[in-house]
């Protein structure tokens, strides 16, 4: 046996049972110290560390003020407008504050209102999207006249009762857009998107599809015609 380790034992064997137990409680104190330490900087991680956000976060995704822009095709309607105002209270309680325009403003994030037959000012924004996923833009031929439209990246998707919200960010800004067929069904996105996509949409981390029909709406998918007859079909270019 070591010298060290006979002088050890010889300092346990000078201990008395007083000694022990204040011994044992300076460590146990010890221990408590460093639970804390360790729980503090856990806390401290989730209050204030950073996390990136994804769709499942919406509509608390944005970091700065909101710029809402319809583009050429969207018609702010009544029904729009009010479901707007849902979404400016939904952020308002994140202190995020928007405006309409109908351009993009500096040092703010970006909403952009389109429809799935897309107006000539929403595809730069669109195709820029597109690229930032490295998905191909491509014209496709489905069987259903009207009853369907290809969306890169997801696929064949009805017009009538669903809704896309893809999302991309950079250091520039965060940019959503969102997709109906038209005024209404864009209404009934917004509304969604103002109280949390789930369960109404499929998220995937920077695109969702959403469901848009309610059992007590009055606006139903249309009825798809026989799929014997090919038609050439309307795509998002």
């Amino acid at each position: 046996m070591s010298e060290r380790m006979r002088a050890y034992f010889g300092m346990l064997k000078s201990l008395t049972s007083v000694d022990l137990d204040r011994s044992a409680q300076e460590l146990a104190v010890r221990e408590k110290q460093e639970a804390a330490r360790l729980i503090a900087h856990i806390a401290e991680f989730l209050v204030g560390g950073e996390r990136g956000h994804d769709l499942a976060d919406a509509p608390f995704i944005f970091t700065r003020p909101v710029t809402i822009l319809p583009t050429q095709n969207i018609t702010l309607t009544a029904e729009l407008v009010k479901s707007l105002g849902q979404l400016q209270l939904a952020l308002g309680t994140a202190n995020i504050t928007f405006t309409l325009s109908s351009e993009p403003a500096q040092d703010s994030d970006l909403i952009v209102l389109g429809s799935y037959a897309p107006s000539q000012d929403l595809l730069p924004y669109l195709r820029v999207f597109l690229a930032d996923f490295n998905i191909s833009l491509e014209s496709r031929t489905v069987e259903r006249k009207n009853a369907s439209i290809f969306v890169p990246g997801i696929g064949n998707v009805a017009k009538q009762g669903t809704g896309v919200i893809l999302f991309s960010r950079t250091e520039e800004r965060s940019t959503m857009i969102l997709l109906a067929n038209d005024p209404d069904w864009l209404s009934d996105l917004v509304n969604v998107l103002a109280s949390g996509l789930q369960p109404e949409c499929a998220v995937q981390k920077q695109a969702a599809l959403c469901n848009l029909v309610k059992p007590d709406s009055s606006r139903v998918p249309e009825i798809k015609p026989p799929p014997d007859v090919p038609v050439e079909e309307n795509t998002i270019p």
